[in-house]
């Protein structure tokens, strides 16, 4: 009797698992078969554009022909102003050379970041990467001349405290003597021009910063100005801004949140107030002031790689709420260059698309179920001249197929794929007679490139429906895969059970005996 029960309590235990396990995977072709979406347009408070003009985008340095930058949708650019340069002996100031820079970008309306940087040897004697705190003084009047030359130029909005001072290579003191910089730094900027955005250190995002990547370098600076004897309440900055070099253009949106993360845990406001009367708080307040994909490559598989990286990040950048996105420059046979790269033809075709527009609920992962079988990404949004931009792109595997569907009627729908070739897409349907049902864009085909659909509809529309449809490898995930689980299970029951049938009366004939 006692081995029956045993028995009998391994089949119960073996059952209950192989349930457990298998139900859901069971239930989840249900799901996948009709993996519908609905995408509304997004309640996320955004800053509000400076001018007609304004956008996210922009570059570290000025392309040959700045006159072209707004077409391109970039409209702020970031300037690197020495100490050494403009104070090349104590007291001694020139500005030739800044003033004709300020000057361009003026001329072309182009907002300006003025980068605050490095020290001045001729006066410390701490070489160009440091400034002891003994000099700080200095380095506060250097500040006041600069802020107070261009305050009154109305394109300069921000000043940038230093380049990646949690580097070595540009930084070599400590972070305790950075804190002191910046907080001379703020004292100075909010006296001479209180309106004026501070943008603490760009920070590098390499694991081999010194002084700790992007958020171990923040997390310091902010709980410093919570807690420390020295720094408490005194560590004064409008923006937080990380720099972005990274292989994967989905390491973007990791980095981004991660930042994002450390704003809520110190309680910075990185969210924008448009209505505050504050110009400061106007901003979405994390930003990136260098983000590149480079190489020194001219092949047209590595000038394809770097647009591509690209324009992908910088979609994510701009769904994610970022408040600006600075380009820097590419490197090509040992010159820093920007134009004449496949590169700056994707800019000039999605940048001013995504300019001021409108955008819808994002996701990607569109089946994040227990097998992670992640297909693509996919970011929609309502352009500032009405039309409907759906950009998607695959991580895995090309061929996934989806369909959008929206309440209105469809016009016309123009496929882009980079650098700048669009047609127009045939895939789509009205119903007859039915002005209210959904169009339907119909079978469009996920690949590895960016692509993006620009679709022109009778009405402005507020939701947007994306249906997925089941590729082979979803069939083998999740009608194949479960299906044989169950067979399997099923074969082990059933064998339990018969083994129990078979042994019951042998158990029964050794009691009697």
């Amino acid at each position: 009797m006692k081995r029956n029960a045993g028995y009998r309590f391994s089949t119960m235990m073996l059952a209950t698992v192989l349930v457990s396990c298998g139900f859901p995977m069971i239930m989840q072709p249900t799901r996948a078969a009709v993996n519908e979406i609905r995408l509304e347009i997004d309640d996320i408070i955004r800053q509000k554009p400076l001018s007609t003009n304004d956008s996210t985008f922009g570059v570290c340095y000025l392309p040959p022909d700045p006159s072209r930058t707004h077409a391109r949708g970039l409209n702020w650019r970031r300037i690197d102003c020495h100490w050494s340069t403009v104070e090349p002996s104590d007291d001694a100031w020139t500005w030739g050379s800044y003033d004709a820079d300020v000057q361009q970008s003026e001329a072309n309306n182009i907002y300006q970041i003025v980068l605050l940087c490095y020290g001045n040897d001729a006066i410390t004697g701490a070489g160009g990467k440091y400034v002891p705190p003994a000099f700080l003084d200095e380095w506060g009047e250097y500040v006041s001349e600069v802020v107070r030359r261009y305050r009154g130029n109305e394109t300069i909005i921000a000043y940038e405290v230093w380049n990646e001072a949690n580097v070595e290579g540009f930084w070599k003191g400590s972070a305790e003597d950075y804190a002191r910089l910046l907080i001379k730094s703020s004292e100075v900027i909010r006296s001479e021009d209180p309106d004026a955005l501070i943008l603490c250190t760009g920070t590098a995002s390499s694991l081999q910063s010194n002084l700790g990547p992007n958020e171990v370098f923040y997390s310091r600076l902010l709980e410093w100005n919570q807690s420390h004897l020295e720094f408490k309440g005194k560590i004064d900055f409008d923006v937080y801004n990380v720099h972005a070099y990274l292989n994967n253009p989905m390491q973007y949106r990791e980095l981004i949140r991660r930042q994002k993360q450390v704003c809520r845990e110190y309680n910075f406001p990185w969210r924008p107030d448009p209505d505050s009367p504050r110009f400061q708080d106007r901003f979405s307040r994390i930003w990136v002031t260098e983000i590149g994909f480079g190489g020194n490559s001219s092949s047209p598989r590595e000038l394809n790689r770097q647009q591509q990286k690209t324009i992908k990040a910088a979609t994510i950048g701009y769904f994610e709420n970022l408040g600006h996105h600075l380009i820097y420059q590419w490197k090509w046979d040992e010159t820093w260059v920007i134009e004449g790269k496949p590169v700056m033809d994707a800019i000039a075709t999605t940048f001013p698309i995504w300019k001021n527009s409108t955008p819808f609920e994002s996701f990607s992962h569109v089946n994040d179920f227990p097998f992670k079988y992640n297909p693509f990404n996919l970011f929609a949004a309502r352009t500032h001249d009405g039309l409907l931009a759906i950009a998607y792109w695959d991580q895995q595997e090309q061929g996934y197929k989806f369909d959008v569907s929206l309440d209105a009627i469809i016009s016309s729908v123009d496929k882009i794929v980079l650098p700048n070739f669009t047609w127009p897409y045939s895939e789509f349907s009205n119903p007859a007679g039915m002005s209210n049902d959904r169009g339907r864009i119909q079978d469009i085909v996920v690949e590895h490139d960016f692509q993006m659909l620009l679709v022109n509809s009778s009405t402005m529309v507020d939701s947007i429906i994306i249906t997925t449809h089941l590729n082979a490898r979803a069939v083998v995930i999740y009608y194949l895969i479960p299906g044989l689980l169950v067979v399997v299970m099923g074969m082990i029951v059933a064998r339990l059970v018969r083994r129990m049938k078979i042994d019951a009366p042998r158990e029964a004939i050794k009691d009697q005996a």
